[in-house]
């Protein structure tokens, strides 16, 4: 389990890679632990432009465009 500092170190290499870039296929590979269904997930970060990236506690949090924050505990 990553420790906070980790956590940090990877969210701001993540907002260096990815804020501004917009998704254009979303893969599930294994949906057990998915709050929603995959199609659900897919629908609604499909096209998204990623605007930032940043840590919460041990949350890595992606913030998109029209208001979606995608929550990925770590």
């Amino acid at each position: 389990m990553p420790e906070i500092p980790d956590i940090e170190v990877f969210s701001r290499n993540l907002k260096k890679l990815l804020t501004g870039k917009q998704v254009t296929r979303v893969n599930v590979v294994n949906g057990k632990k998915l709050k929603d269904k995959p199609a659900e997930l897919s629908k609604a970060l499909e096209g998204q432009k990623i605007l930032d990236v940043y840590r919460s506690g041990k949350e890595l949090r992606i913030q998109f465009s029209k208001d979606v924050l995608l929550g990925i505990h770590l």
